[in-house]
């Protein structure tokens, strides 16, 4: 009897060791996270997109909601439109793209984003940029979600410990070199600690956005969300053509050669006030059409110049060089302006930091962090990929500029 229970015994082990392996095999896997994220980049980097978000930011002055609608193009173009903003702060909340400025309710300024059209690469995504994600992210999958109807992978992005806003900035501002910690009015940093992506099962495009960034002891001081409440992702965006007025490839700038400055031309054709955006393949021709002389500057090794984008509004002019890195496809771009503003980027800023004594800061925005530095009469912008430090090396490379371009006065570059 006892030698027929064991043989009972063994018969139920072997089949437990077939019927076990069935329902808990690869079928019931978890997806990989960091596969998951791959596709999520690239689905954000690449497929035309035409969709409509709300966006929340709320930082220790308040919150500010708005609704975005975005249309990108394969090629790369697209405009956004501020739909709605909600601002219930007292703090000065920077809208880029064309805009118009009204005082908040603390009778600081506040400028509000109208319609406007530019390249598209210069639109980061909520947080940090891809590159950075997929570089330097630990990504963990969490579960399954939904999100307005449509089912999500939902993954966890965990920072770096060293990614931090809190740097020092060194900057050589004639003969005297400055080295003033960027905190030290609050002697707190900020750091980019979590993100999480709701990663679309159909699209692999991140439907939902959430970002954190606390202080040292790990105290949330603010939060973003993003999320999309219609979206159309792929080869069906082509067949629609964006409200905007598309490049009038007849339009060609007068100076420099026809190789070098002859630009796109945009025009916001639309019911608000116009942008007009020119695309040139040199540096020199850019700089042959605005006020002011570009800056010689340096850029990390592997960079190399690519194009550069003059936008003109109501007399004001900007002008965006680009610099990318062959290898890696990422981009970096340094702003010209007359004043700190910006007719190309269209982000809510986070946390300005700023330095006694000098010219330049840090800035914390919902799509990336970006070194803003005054020389004279000059504002420069440098944004990218690259880490903030990166950002300061190019800032330090300018030479300040205090006087006006002298007319007729022949470049060199």
């Amino acid at each position: 009897m006892v030698d027929r229970f064991r043989l009972v015994a063994v018969g139920v082990a072997f089949s437990l060791l077939f019927v076990l392996p069935a329902g808990v095999g690869p079928s019931d896997a978890e997806p990989d996270a960091s596969e998951l994220v791959e596709k999520a980049v690239e689905s954000l980097e690449e497929d035309p997109v035409r969709a409509i978000h709300e966006q929340t930011i709320t930082n220790p002055g308040g919150t500010v909601t708005q609704t975005v609608a975005v249309h990108r193009t394969a090629t790369r173009k697209g405009y956004i439109e501020v739909l709605d903003q909600q601002n219930g702060t007292d703090e000065q909340v920077v809208v880029e793209g064309s805009s118009t400025g009204q005082s908040g309710n603390g009778g600081e300024r506040v400028r509000n984003s109208e319609l406007s059209q530019f390249w598209f690469d210069e639109l980061r995504t909520l947080g940090a940029s891809p590159e950075e994600v997929l570089a330097h992210y630990q990504s963990n999958y969490v579960g399954m979600g939904e999100v307005d109807g449509r089912s999500a992978y939902i993954v966890e992005l965990v920072a770096p410990k060293e990614t931090t806003a809190g740097l020092s900035l060194d900057i050589d501002a004639g003969d005297i070199e400055y080295h003033v910690p960027l905190h030290e009015a609050t002697h707190r940093e900020w750091y980019l600690s979590r993100e999480t992506w709701w990663i679309d099962t159909k699209t692999h495009y991140p439907i939902k956005q959430t970002v954190e960034w606390t202080d040292e002891d790990g105290t949330v001081l603010a939060t973003a969300t993003r999320e999309y409440k219609q979206l159309t992702v792929g080869p069906a965006v082509e067949n629609t053509r964006p409200a905007l007025g598309e490049p009038d490839e007849s339009n060609e700038s007068e100076s420099g050669s026809a190789d070098e400055s002859a630009p796109e031309k945009q025009t916001d054709q639309g019911r608000h006030a116009a942008v007009d955006t020119r695309l040139f393949s040199s540096a020199r021709a850019a700089g042959a059409t605005v006020p002011f002389e570009l800056p010689e500057l340096t850029v990390p090794d592997g960079y190399a110049f690519d194009r550069a984008t003059v936008a003109s509004e109501n007399e004001t002019a900007a002008v965006l060089l680009l610099y990318t890195d062959a290898n890696s496809g990422t981009q970096l771009s340094v702003q010209v302006s007359e004043r700190d503003s910006s007719l190309f980027y269209h982000n809510v800023e986070i946390r300005r930091e700023s330095m006694a004594a000098f010219d330049g800061e840090l800035v914390v925005t919902d799509t990336g962090t970006a070194v803003v530095r005054d020389c004279g009469p000059l504002t420069y912008r440098i944004r990218g990929p690259p880490a903030a430090k990166t950002l300061i090396d190019v800032a330090t490379s300018i030479e300040c500029q205090h006087a006006p371009k002298e007319a007729g006065r022949k470049r060199t570059r």
